[in-house]
């Protein structure tokens, strides 16, 4: 409380003895006391000034993901939505960042090893404040005969039969947009097409993004990849 030009905080009551009688407590209440009383009960405090500091979401740039992964072959991966290296519109944002036409954007693919038996197809942030990057998107058993993916197919379009989401780090079985912080450097969505060697990967919707890629380590023949780029 501020009182006077002083701040005051709130004292407990004062215990008194009284003879013959054993200990008793005042009941006069201090904030109705005069300024003489109210010194006894109460102490001036200077305000104090907050200890937090203004958080910083200044770090070093993270690698790219699959710079710590063992080398695999590439093939050709393409989009009429999003380029490599450029800028992606506002129709690949998050709601959660204020998107309001949020989808997964169309990708076709050529060139992959004549073994391959699947795809999986994964969008990964690495520039993302946390200590695990965010994985946006993650559809595991696309059949082998499929090399193109429409736009929207993976928020609520039409998946090739077979193929299913594993949640991603907004915690949902679908594609889900980028929401980088506000005044961050641009983040990469790193976009990957897995070329596998099984039909299907040991793994159900219900696993971690991190298991898929744990699997996809074992059973990857190459990798085509993309990088296109978003800022708030």
């Amino acid at each position: 409380m501020y009182i006077d030009g002083a701040y005051w905080a709130w004292m407990p009551p004062i215990r008194e003895s009284t003879r013959g009688s054993g200990a008793s407590w005042r009941s006069s209440s201090p904030w109705r006391a005069s300024s003489a009383r109210l010194s006894s009960r109460c102490v001036s405090v200077r305000p104090m000034r907050s200890s937090v500091p203004q958080m910083s979401l200044e770090r070093p740039t993270a690698p790219d993901p699959y710079d710590l992964l063992p080398p695999k072959p590439s093939f050709t991966l393409e989009s009429d939505e999003v380029r490599d290296g450029e800028l992606m519109g506002p129709s690949f944002v998050h709601p959660m960042a204020g998107g309001t036409s949020d989808h997964s954007p169309q990708l076709r693919w050529s060139g992959f090893p004549a073994e391959t038996k699947s795809f999986t197809i994964t969008c990964f942030d690495p520039d993302a404040p946390t200590h695990s990057g965010f994985w946006h998107w993650l559809l595991v058993n696309v059949p082998a005969d499929v090399t193109e993916l429409a736009s929207g197919a993976g928020s609520g379009g039409e998946l090739p039969a077979g193929a299913f989401h594993v949640r991603n780090d907004y915690g949902e079985k679908a594609w889900g947009g980028a929401a980088p912080p506000e005044g961050d450097p641009p983040h990469r969505y790193v976009f990957a097409v897995h070329a596998v060697d099984v039909d299907a990967l040991p793994v159900n919707e219900d696993v971690s993004p991190a298991f898929v890629g744990f699997n996809l380590v074992f059973h990857t023949l190459a990798r085509a990849t993309m990088r296109p780029l978003f800022s708030a």
